[in-house]
């Protein structure tokens, strides 16, 4: 007995020695990591990124860095995954609903609602809230004839085409009835598909997944040894993958491998976003909106010559992202039958060229977020192709529902 338990005295011993050692190769390795990353240049640092030195971006990215913490800034929302919680700033400003303000006067009765939706791009990423597209758009209105028109940002970070429409059904489920709903798309969409392999499939799919599967697990409706046993080896292989040396070795052992675009993922891409197009287009026949799908520009398809910083930002991307990108892009707006612009007809425009002749940075990161200035850009195109609608519906937008869309 006694021999047994001098055993099982040295066992724990080493066991708590290999754990100390474990700990204090990551914590090294953690410091030395944080320090390499303070030396490092990166791409958003850089003193020629686009108002870099404006007296107002040292607030804004304080502001930005805290509303965009992964730990806190998103919360649960029931169908469409996520939403950001509320947040208030003097340059980013978010409601309880999760809806970035967006700087206009007060909604005036009887007035055209125009719901915009997109991923952050048009939710406006390290933007002012008074910069965003939204709120270029909602300042341009008037100009083009548009006298009384309320436009709201339902865009959010990440957000595939899908996740949009489901976000308006809810709207329309709650009593909103807009005049005309903007969808301002591609990048989410072709990224996603290339990050899960198929087309159709929020962003990160299998960490929802695994956040599931370790729901069930830590929470289970009968506790028991087993589950109590599954739930502790969950907690183990989640620590460890927690390690970032243990990523760093894992990396070295096994390098990171090209990214790889399966055959016909673009026609695949095009296809899904056009059955979403049917089905807002049947609620726009019921509700009596008019929709309208921009196909956004991104750094990987455009034409224009890159400055210096957009070439740096191009380069960020992990390997052969930009290339997938670009073949995804290019497969889904010339698939046969051009199911996308079928349905949506002239309200379908593709607007991924619009900066092929500029000069200017409007590039700010390797996704292809685009700077304030070339948001007012897009604001003015997307209005040019809106303001018919409305100027249509403006003094009637409580009148009953068309049964005819414009083509």
């Amino acid at each position: 007995m006694a021999g047994a338990l001098a055993a099982l005295r040295t066992a724990w011993h080493l066991v708590g020695w290999v754990l100390l050692l474990a700990i204090g190769a990551e914590l090294a390795y953690r410091a030395q990591a944080s320090l390499r990353a303070t030396g490092d240049t990166e791409i958003g640092q850089r003193t020629d990124r686009p108002g870099a030195s404006d007296p107002w971006r040292g607030d804004l990215e304080a502001e930005w860095a805290r509303n965009n913490d992964a730990r806190s800034a998103m919360r649960w929302a029931s169908y469409t995954y996520w939403r950001r919680r509320p947040f208030a700033g003097r340059y980013i400003n978010v409601d309880s609903n999760g809806i970035r303000r967006t700087p206009q006067p007060p909604r005036p009765a009887g007035a055209c609602d125009v719901f915009m939706l997109g991923g952050s791009t048009m939710w406006g990423s390290n933007q002012r809230d008074s910069a965003t597209i939204p709120a270029a758009v909602a300042r341009a209105l008037p100009a083009a004839g548009v006298a009384s028109a309320f436009v709201t940002n339902f865009g959010e970070s990440g957000y595939v085409s899908t996740q949009e429409m489901i976000a308006l059904e809810l709207a329309l489920r709650a009593g909103r009835r807009p005049a005309v709903v903007v969808f301002l798309d591609g990048i989410n969409d072709v990224d996603a598909a290339i990050m899960n392999g198929r087309a159709g499939i929020p962003q990160n799919e299998s960490l929802r997944e695994a956040e599931f599967s370790m729901g069930r697990a830590l929470t289970p409706w009968a506790p028991s040894l087993r589950d109590d046993a599954r739930a502790a080896g969950l907690l183990a292989g989640l620590a460890l993958r927690r390690s970032l040396l243990l990523r760093r070795l894992v990396t070295a052992v096994r390098p990171q491998r090209p990214v790889a675009v399966p055959h016909g993922l673009g026609a695949e891409v095009a296809r899904i976003y056009a059955a979403n197009q049917e089905l807002v287009e049947a609620l726009a026949a019921r509700y009596g909106f008019v929709p309208f799908y921009f196909w956004q520009p991104s750094i990987a398809t455009t034409a224009k010559t890159l400055t210096a910083y957009e070439r740096a930002a191009f380069a960020s991307a992990p390997a052969g992202q930009q290339r997938a990108r670009a073949t995804v892009f290019a497969a889904a707006l010339h698939a046969d039958g051009a199911p996308m612009q079928r349905v949506g007809g002239a309200r379908f425009v593709d607007i991924t060229g619009l900066f092929d002749r500029a000069r200017e940075t409007v590039f700010v990161d390797h996704i292809g977020h685009t700077t304030e200035a070339a948001n007012t850009t897009l604001a003015d195109t997307i209005v040019a192709e809106i303001a018919p609608a409305l100027r249509a519906r403006n003094a009637g937008c409580g009148a009953a529902p068309p049964r005819r869309l414009p083509r």
